[in-house]
């Protein structure tokens, strides 16, 4: 085959020419080879053809204008899609943000218990188990559910006594990010420390002898607990305290800097003396309170008083039979109110 046809036919195969102007050049070929001339070059050229028209060049060059700037988009998109793939490669495995949970048992020795977390809260209560429980929730960084359990497990710092336990959750942008502490003692437990950053304190139901919360950013709750002596303190969050100023506390102290404290459900056996102190905010009292104003123009600070109500049955018999304990309390705040009631 000679050289002019191979070229007619890859021009074709291009799609440079089209089935009709291939056949002529085939045909001028054919022709010059019949007559025998000497060898000489065909000009190829689209404008040299006869049968092609200007307007039809010009659409051809109309056409191959916006096929080269398809293809130079294309060229485009997929190498922007290229860089960001080699950037994902060069950063590692993704990963994503996954729930996982752990557990912690403690024999029934183990009577003081001291926890601090991060990012999210701490719940404890009582139940009729002889041991403690502690279930650690996290929200972890991690490629799958067993690494994310992993890195939760290995975040838990412990130390550990025959009688006491201590636990810290360690945190980073890149590993546990926050975690939820349930802790389960058993009734008549001995001492809980718990203490958060950006998180609150739940204490449901609790049977203790000491509690102490502390919460850097974050609520305190003390509901229907049963503790000789309670501490709540907090950097900035509301503290409210119901129901658990019974006839076995002995002492309650709280105090914050940015926030309101409640006290509400004082049990009406006991005897219990107590000041409540605020900078900027109001204090108020409800129900059978003594209390007394230092300045009752600015009620910012009083004392307060709650007597047992006795009936005159009890006022008459032996002194000895009727036993009351004395509580002190202690509420103090910087920038919030303060509210008492029976």
């Amino acid at each position: 085959m000679s050289e002019e046809r191979k070229r007619i036919l890859q021009l074709l195969a291009d799609g440079k020419l089209t089935v009709e102007q291939a056949d002529l050049l085939l045909a001028e070929v054919n022709r010059d080879t019949g007559r025998r001339q000497s060898p000489r070059r065909l000009d190829l050229s689209l404008s040299n053809l006869p049968s092609i028209d200007r307007a039809r060049l010009e659409e051809l060059k109309h056409i191959g204008s916006q096929v080269t700037a398809a293809v130079s988009q294309s060229l485009g998109e997929v190498r922007r899609q290229v860089e960001q793939q080699i950037e994902t490669w060069s950063s590692g495995p993704t990963t994503s943000t996954l729930s996982a949970s752990t557990e912690v048992s403690l024999p029934e020795s183990v009577q003081t218990v001291a926890v601090e977390a991060r990012n999210g809260r701490i719940q404890v209560t009582s139940w009729d188990e002889p041991t403690v429980k502690l279930h650690v929730r996290g929200q972890v960084k991690a490629e799958s559910l067993i690494d994310a359990k992993r890195v939760l497990e290995s975040s838990l710092q412990a130390d550990r006594s025959d009688d006491s336990y201590q636990l810290t959750i360690a945190q980073s942008k890149d590993g546990v990010v926050s975690t939820n502490v349930d802790i389960y003692v058993p009734r008549k437990f001995g001492r809980l420390l718990c203490k958060t950053h950006n998180g609150s304190i739940h204490a449901d139901t609790l049977e203790a002898v000491n509690l102490q919360a502390d919460s850097a950013y974050g609520n305190i709750w003390v509901h229907e607990a049963r503790v000789e002596r309670l501490r709540a303190t907090a950097e900035s969050g509301n503290i409210e305290i119901l129901h658990s100023i019974t006839s076995d506390c002995h002492s309650v102290y709280a105090s914050t800097k940015n926030g309101k404290i409640s006290v509400d459900g004082i049990a009406t056996a006991l005897h219990c003396v107590g000041t409540a102190t605020t900078v900027n905010g109001k204090i108020q009292f409800s129900g059978d309170v003594a209390h007394e104003f230092d300045d009752p123009a600015r009620p910012n600070h009083a004392r307060f008083e709650l007597a047992p109500s006795t009936s005159d049955e009890q006022e008459t018999s032996d002194a000895s039979a009727t036993r009351v304990v004395e509580s002190y309390i202690t509420l103090e705040t910087r920038n919030g109110g303060i509210r008492v009631r029976v």
